[in-house]
């Protein structure tokens, strides 16, 4: 049956040749020309046959699966990717990276409704294979609108730190699921507890007390597990022992139970190094199966206070990346908006993820905008530091994972430039860092404090 008629003026469609392989691209590049167009673009499988202008998006099987490809040149565009999430990227790159930012709104319009669209050709793919956020599971507000705006960053992984599983904690990895986003689900193995290490039995029970916790977090429907254990110290000592050694032995300890279980648990060990930085040959010992996620290693974009990256932590940075023959290594980076400690309590049973009320966040957008505007300024100043560190991430370990600690910042209503700016470093570190500024600050999405 013949769905399509010709206008009298020439206008786009959407041509998707496999739809329900391309969703969410598609839904994008819908919205896009929509937002630039007095009417709405249909969707065909197939180019009519009536003049028109058109914009394909595919899974192009030719490409590796985590590459993009965007083209444009009048009345043609295309976006596709080596898979259904890379296509999702190259059409939100579509939209927000080069559409709007690229021409401007008026332009924009002009240029689609006159079929002149400029020459516009990339094909990019990231440096860094999986790139996220960790987070606290009470400060995502809307989870539907967070895990959206991470993959329009290109992001492909959250970590999220919960007492308790979340009782909608399936629901919500299977939305991060569609999004190509790995739901990892964060609790401790001793942080913040009262331990001493020193007494025989607290191992022990940890062990039970962590095989619970385990099991439950895993009804909730994620990809892996991230612990922290009793290294967020500047002493090399705790209860009398080397807490170099005693994480060893209980992260190794530990994760042969689970394993042994879930044979293909995947496991992160969140390392504070400012306890163990001069012990990393004990360190090494970790369980190969288990991945060391490094934070707390230096300045800046390792801590807090934004800065230019020095010598010191660049070297210790290589070091690390080293280690264990450069397998098994992730890293939290910081500088982001963070939690005010002031107010934070434990929760104290499982709770809902990210459903709260719009008056919520539109009011602690407002409290929030001043640390945001902090944070914006000192980024746009020393963000090329995270780009120099993540180039040498890269280079050293080519399958390393790294998150950015966005702890409270609200990025349902509206993307923070540090994050955007981070995601693009995990993309592409070996860019000019005042051209990535210019570009990332008129990216589509973009809330500048």
């Amino acid at each position: 049956m013949e769905f399509t008629k010709e206008h009298p003026t020439k206008r786009w469609v959407i041509v998707a040749p496999s739809y329900g392989s391309c969703r969410e691209a598609v839904h994008t590049v819908s919205a896009a020309l929509r937002a630039n167009l007095p009417y709405i673009p249909p969707v065909l499988p197939e180019e009519p046959g009536y003049p028109c202008g058109v914009v394909r998006v595919f899974v192009d099987p030719a490409l590796e699966p985590d590459r993009i490809r965007i083209d444009a040149e009048n009345d043609r565009a295309s976006a596709s990717g080596g898979s259904e999430t890379a296509c999702m990227y190259a059409a939100f790159d579509f939209a927000d990276g080069w559409l709007t930012p690229l021409l401007g709104r008026r332009a924009a319009s002009r240029a689609l409704l006159d079929m002149k669209l400029p020459s516009y050709h990339v094909s990019s793919g990231p440096a860094i294979a999986s790139r996220g956020v960790w987070t606290w599971g009470h400060v995502i507000y809307d989870y539907r609108r967070f895990f959206r705006a991470m993959a329009r960053l290109k992001l492909n992984r959250v970590t999220i730190w919960n007492d308790f599983p979340p009782v909608n904690g399936r629901e919500a990895a299977d939305f991060a699921h569609r999004l190509g986003i790995d739901v990892i689900w964060g609790y401790s193995w001793g942080w913040g507890e009262e331990i001493d290490v020193s007494d025989p039995g607290s191992l022990e029970r940890m062990r039970k007390t962590v095989m619970e916790r385990t099991e439950a977090h895993m009804d909730a429907g994620g990809d892996g597990i991230y612990f922290q254990l009793f290294t967020e110290t500047t002493d090399e000592y705790k209860d009398g022992l080397l807490i170099a050694s005693e994480a060893v032995r209980w992260v190794n300890t530990i994760s042969s139970d689970l394993l042994e279980r879930w044979p293909d648990l995947k496991i992160e060990f969140g390392l504070h190094a400012i306890s163990v930085k001069n012990h990393l040959d004990v360190i090494s010992g970790v369980d190969p199966r288990v991945v060391i996620y490094w934070e707390d290693c230096g300045g800046f974009p390792w801590w807090y206070e934004v800065a230019d990256v020095d010598g010191e932590t660049l070297s210790f940075t290589r070091d690390i990346c080293r280690l264990r023959g450069g397998r098994g290594f992730g890293g939290v980076l910081k500088g982001q908006t963070n939690l005010d400690w002031t107010l934070f309590e434990h929760q104290t049973g499982p709770c809902v993820l990210g459903e709260s009320a719009e008056e919520e966040t539109e009011a602690k957008k407002r409290l929030r905008d001043a640390w945001r505007r902090d944070d914006q300024s000192r980024w746009a100043r020393f963000g090329g530091s995270v780009l120099k560190t993540v180039s040498l991430i890269a280079k050293e370990c080519p399958e390393a994972s790294l998150e950015t600690l966005t702890e409270d910042n609200l990025i349902e209503n509206g993307i923070p430039l540090p994050l955007a700016l981070f995601a693009e470093a995990c993309w592409d570190p070996d860019r000019d860092f005042a051209a990535l500024l210019e570009k990332t600050m008129r990216r589509g999405g973009i809330r500048l404090a």
